[in-house]
């Protein structure tokens, strides 16, 4: 039944899934159903528009004012801006400002210019010069590209490529209209476009897995169906690789080009794993064919019962070697092939693909999981001796070493990872831990999860260890050399494009030179976006280096010295210098082309370009935004010290080490390329350029690195591991209600320990980063206020007409640099009036307006400060405003804003060190506690032992001995109750016994009773008829008559015995009602009055009531009477003195006489049945009288003293 099904889901599916691919490619091109589509989606936005515009209206209607504060409070969809008298007067947002047309008519419209193409709805007013402007994005242009923004169209309406957009009707365009059908603009398509439907895609691409799932799930079964090991595997291995192939012949996911995961410029390695998906699906495929192979091998080997041969005891240990290599590998793969790595120690940021990395990872510390779990339980299942067992090991080492030797060093330390967690498995005896859940289970699988998460962390420091050798080699070459040799080979041409350049020369010419028109040339139109990693300059000098512009310029003898322009730094037969410069502490270098304006042989002017790297801070917001490739690295961004040595002797050092301190000469005299010498723990590298040597120093944190990375991993594994013991133990109790004590000790010992840690590190982490990020926050706002400060005086002079702008702009430019921030300031119309970084605006990337929210609080509502989120593309920042005011009046006279990021690259380094802190603690706490689980462990379950092997040795027919505990504690308690047990245990052994022998007895009894009355009976009638005739005979025969008078006798007494133990043998079970002690006692001793006894009654002047069976206790009472009256030998008189006791809820009664006394040989068979001293006794009668007491819940015991007396007790309890 289940077959038939899997079959028909599977059908369905292929059927589905090849009716969804072809709808999918007969839309994708039709381009009338896609405009048809997003019209649709357009008429969407202009409904939410006019709702949008409806809203402001109504506001309108209720207060005219032009409030910032309440019109901030209006949630619209899309950004509005409102004009009054053609004048900007307010504006939701701050990245772009639409630019008012008087001809223009309400309605939609498509516009264009430098920051994209927009469309604008315009209405007016009816009662006031207010026209509002509502504007929908299609197209946003940025002059930039890169990780942060990027030109794009809007993907909530348009498709992300293949189409171009036009104001007006184009050849095959197609329009798009308004609410009312008006054309607003109009698509054509490229040759290229696909009408991309997401919805689609994901839904095929989601039934397309669940296909392959179901078929590698036949797979598995059919596979696992054949007969014989090898077919097995072939079977399998066959059928992966077919599915593999359909998947690429099919496309599988389709269109996967589309998908971030299969985007080749993330990763790509070969035609066999062009991207990351591809190699993460092989991976995965990898992963089954050797999970598969494992389970096989196991359930093979596990049905044999013979010694495994030596040959295969090593190739399987050989294979818990070779398996650690596919981790190796796939990290390998993405440290060649990506732009990424997996050291936590660098960043804990991880974004998705990153994610999907260490997932794959731990599929593959899975399958090295399994395998040692097989090797381990067979080594434990076929055990050998250990000296064999270390042959196996060093063997399988050695192999593995020499197989993988071309992989470095690392190998060697996986192979001494893995030989030490056998050694450990072996001497442990922990290879069958995970057979049944127990505590041992968690030491083994703590055992399992280290040794991985050392191979991972091993394989990732080595590849780290390359990486950063890479690197240091790329940084020494820009070091020693300098050189940008793109850049230069793009200068020369410059030079020669200037050359021809007659329209420059002409302005030279003039009365009256436009010098900034010629500065705007050069920048715009002869350096391309290459030279956007620089900061750039252009300046223009007379003949004799006077500054012409800026005016403010440095002469050109102070600004570039003449030991600077000389033929030693030049590059190539133009005038370009690769000159030096201090930065700070930083020896840095810069390009300085000179372009002489000549006529004839005469130079008359000269035009200087000045080429800096740029400054990428982590804290600056501006300059990541401006580098059109973030991963162009800057010499401030090395990691590293480093000092650079020209024969032996230092040239110049950067970082804090004082390298003539630490370093020696034998270093610098070193000939070896990258030789690391460890000394101070610091690590140094050396790189030798002919007579230069550049030794790079970084801190050695080996150990730290190699810990983090193993914690992490650990964490990562344990979490993984957690979950499916999680799942495993509801499982197993679901399965068999039972779970073992050590397993639930160290189950909660487990939730005891997490539950506080992950609490304390949780709340730390959130702690520090909320402390840091205010922390980073004040120091901004303090920081904006102090820059505030500074310019105050200026601004005033500014207002007054002391000072011009380019004076301003000069002191904002100064103090940018001393504070190594951005500074943005706005007039009180919210307009921009000067700001560190014009090309932010001039690129369109913000509009020359302020943050509506900022210009609110500061200018309407009066703060002094507002610190805002902002975002610009992808990159979030913060931004803090601070009103400026005068000194004298009070007055605001501008707003300065400083952006910022609130995650800087300090921010980063301490969130990664306190998160790989938290892992190391972690991990080390876990080591403590599971020796200390374990201890404790043992404590608490020794004694639990010891009471399993008591009591399984409990014997009722052998004396049980009880346990000594000295400690009154929990299992004391246990121990105490498992000894009273024993006590109870021994009285009822003891009271089995007396019913075995009672038993016994009453049968004995009966018997007797029957064979002594059978044949009395016919011999008294045969005695009585002889003495009739002895009596009537004629001669009497008084001596005969006596001896049957006398046997007649005896024959009486006979059937007297017989009939008491017949009576003994039928006595019923007691039946107990409430009686009344006193009463049954005085009846009892009224009859007994007459005999030859004095009787003393002493009894309590309150009626006494026991729960006991009447005619029992009259008859005790009665026996024990008779057996007192007849204790004595007949030299005096009896007494018996008779009394009743109160106890606490019992009553005591004592009979006692002063006759012979009970000899000490007769004390234990005094209650047994037929035991007697008299000569016409029956001996049962204390034998009933117990039983009948014992029933009642009673007791029966005697004290006696020989020619004393005798005294028997009866305790029984007393009821209200």
């Amino acid at each position: 039944m289940r077959k038939p099904l899997l079959l028909s889901i599977l059908i369905f599916l292929v059927i589905s899934i090849s009716g969804l691919r072809w709808y999918y490619h007969s839309q994708e091109l039709d381009k009338e159903n896609f405009i048809a589509h997003t019209q649709r989606k357009l008429d969407k936005e202009f409904k939410a528009v006019e709702k949008d515009r409806q809203a402001l209206v109504e506001y309108f209607v209720q207060s005219k004012a032009l409030d910032f504060q309440s019109l901030n409070q209006l949630n619209s969809t899309y950004p509005f801006y409102l004009f009054k008298n053609y004048g900007l007067v307010y504006w939701s947002d701050e990245h772009y400002t639409p630019l008012i047309r008087k001809y223009r008519k309400e309605g939609w419209h498509f516009v264009k210019d430098d920051a994209g193409q927009f469309l604008e709805l315009n209405s007016k007013s009816k009662n006031s010069d207010i026209i509002l402007v509502t504007v929908i994005p299609l197209f946003e242009y940025y002059d930039v590209n890169n990780e942060y923004i990027q030109s794009s169209f809007n993907t909530e309406i348009l498709p992300s490529s293949g189409i171009q957009l036009h104001q007006t009707e184009q050849e095959e365009s197609f329009a798009l209209k308004d609410l009312e059908g008006k054309p607003i603009f109009h698509i054509s398509f490229a040759e290229d476009f696909e009408n991309y439907l997401p919805n689609f895609h994901y839904l095929i691409i989601t039934l397309e897995s669940i296909l392959v799932v179901l078929l590698l799930y036949l797979l598995w079964q059919f596979a696992s169906n054949r007969k014989g090991f090898w077919s097995k595997i072939a079977v399998f291995i066959i059928g992966i690789a077919s599915i593999w192939g359909l998947m690429e012949y099919f496309d599988f996911p389709f269109h996967s080009t589309d998908l971030e995961l299969f985007d080749p410029k993330y990763f790509a390695s070969s035609d066999f794993n062009p991207s990351l998906g591809n190699l993460i699906i092989n991976s995965i495929l990898f992963f089954l064919i050797g999970f598969f192979s494992i389970r096989r091998l196991n359930d093979f080997l596990s049905n044999e019962k013979r010694l495994l041969p030596n040959w295969l005891c090593l190739l399987l240990n050989l294979g818990a070697y070779l398996v650690t290599l596919g981790i190796y590998y796939f990290i390998y793969l993405i440290y060649i092939h990506s732009n990424w790595g997996l050291d936590s120690t660098q960043s804990i940021e991880f974004n998705f693909l990153e994610i999907l990395s260490y997932t794959v990872v731990l599929l593959f510390g899975y399958l090295v999981f399994e395998v040692f779990r097989l090797v381990h339980h067979l080594n434990n299942q076929f055990k050998t001796n250990f000296i064999e067992f270390l042959g196996f090991q060093i063997t399988a080492f050695g192999l593995f070493s020499l197989m993988a030797f071309s992989f470095g060093v690392v190998i060697f330390w996986m192979a001494g990872i893995v030989f030490l967690v056998n050694i450990i498995v072996y001497l442990t005896n922990l290879g069958g831990a995970l057979e049944s859940l127990k505590f041992l289970s968690f030491i083994y699988l703590f055992i399992l999860i280290i040794g991985i998460s050392a191979i991972s962390a091993s394989s990732v420091y080595e590849l780290e260890k390359q990486k950063e050798t890479s690197q240091r080699s790329v940084l020494a070459d820009r070091i020693m050399n300098g050189n940008d040799v793109l850049a230069e080979y793009m200068l020369v041409q410059l030079d020669q494009s200037l050359q021809k350049d007659a329209y420059i020369k002409r302005q030279f010419l003039m009365p009256l030179t436009p010098y900034k028109t010629i500065v705007d040339k050069i920048e715009q139109y002869y350096l391309n976006d290459y030279f956007e990693k620089y900061e750039k300059s252009v300046r223009i000098f007379d003949a004799e280096g006077n500054p012409i512009f800026p005016s403010s310029t440095l002469p050109m003898s102070s600004s570039y010295p003449i030991q600077q322009m000389n033929e030693r730094n030049k590059r190539g037969d133009i005038n370009l210098y690769l000159v030096s410069y201090n930065e700070g502490n930083q020896l840095l270098r810069k390009y300085i082309y000179v372009y002489e304006i000549k006529h004839y042989d005469f130079v008359f002017a000269k035009i200087v370009l000045e080429f800096k790297p740029k400054k990428i801070r982590p804290d600056n917001v501006f300059p990541e935004l401006l580098v059109k490739n973030r991963y162009v690295s800057s010499l401030i961004d090395i990691p590293y010290d480093y000092a650079l040595y020209n024969n032996d002797t230092l040239s110049y050092s950067v970082g804090n080490l004082n390298f003539p301190n630490v370093v020696n000469h034998e270093i610098t005299k070193d000939k070896t390329l990258l030789n690391i010498q460890e000394e101070q723990n610091i690590n140094f590298s050396v790189v030798i350029n002919n007579n230069e040597k550049l030794i790079f120093s970084k801190k050695d944190v080996f150990w730290y690195r190699f810990f983090s990375n193993i914690s992490f991993f650990f964490v990562i594994s344990f979490v993984l591991v957690f979950v499916i013991s999680v799942y495993q133990f509801f499982k197993l109790y679901w399965k068999t209600r039972s779970i073992g004590l050590s397993a639930k000790i160290q189950l909660y010992f487990s939730l005891a320990f997490l539950i506080p840690l992950l609490s304390v590190s949780i709340s730390t982490i959130g702690f520090v980063n909320a402390t840091f990020l205010k922390d980073i926050v004040t120091e901004y706002e303090e920081s904006t206020n102090r820059v505030a400060g500074q310019l105050t005086p200026l601004l005033m002079k500014y207002e007054n007409g002391l000072v011009d702008k380019t004076t301003l702009n000069n002191e904002l430019a100064t103090i940018t640099k001393i504070i190594n921030t951005d500074i943005n300031l706005y007039d009180l119309n919210g307009q921009l009036s000067a700001t560190s970084q014009p090309q932010v605006f001039d690129k369109n990337l913000l509009s020359n307006r302020i943050n509506p929210q900022a210009y609110a609080s500061i200018y309407q509502s009066g703060q002094k400060m507002i610190t805002l989120e902002e975002k610009i593309g992808s990159l979030n920042y913060q931004s803090a405003y601070v009103g400026i005011r005068s000194y004298n009046s009070g007055e605001l006279l501008a707003i300065l804003g400083s952006p910022f990021f609130k995650s800087n690259k300090e921010y980063d380094l301490l969130l990664t060190d306190l998160l790989n802190n938290v892992f190391n603690i972690f991990v080390a706490s876990f080591i403590i506690f599971i020796f200390l689980a374990y201890a404790a462990t043992k404590i608490l379950t020794t004694p639990l032992n010891l009471l399993k092997q008591k009591l399984s040795q409990v014997n009722l027919s052998a004396e049980n001995k009880p346990i000594s505990w000295q400690v009154d504690d929990e299992i004391g308690l246990l121990i105490k109750e498992y000894n009273q047990m024993l006590l109870k245990l021994e009285r009822s052994r003891q009271a089995l016994s007396k019913t075995e022998k009672e038993s016994a007895w009453r049968e004995m009894a009966q018997q007797v009773a029957h064979e002594i009355k059978n044949p009395l009976t016919p011999m008294k009638l045969s005695l009585q008829h002889l003495e009739m005739k002895i009596q009537r005979a004629d001669s009497p025969m008084p001596e005969a008559s006596e001896k049957i008078h006398s046997i007649l006798s005896q024959i009486e007494n006979l059937s007297d015995i017989a009939t008491s133990f017949s009576a003994f043998a039928k006595m019923p079970i007691p039946e107990n009602e409430r009686v009344c002690i006193s009463d049954t006692l005085k009846k009892v001793v009224d009859f007994f009055q007459a005999e030859n006894a004095e009787i003393k009654l002493d009894l309590p002047d309150e009626d006494l009531y026991v729960l006991a069976d009447p005619k029992i206790m009259e008859r005790t009472f009665n026996n024990m009477l008779i057996n007192a009256i007849q204790s004595g030998d007949g030299s005096q008189a009896i007494t018996i003195k008779i009394k009743i006791e109160l106890l606490e809820g019992k009553i005591r009664i004592s009979i006692t006489d002063n006759g012979l006394g009970i000899p000490e040989d007769n004390y234990n068979k005094v209650f047994l049945p037929n035991f007697t001293t008299k000569s016409n006794g029956s001996g049962i009668g204390l034998a009933v009288a117990k039983r009948g007491i014992e029933h009642a819940g009673g007791d029966i015991w005697f004290e006696t003293e020989v020619n004393k007396g005798t005294t028997f007790f009866i305790e029984l309890k007393r009821l209200d």
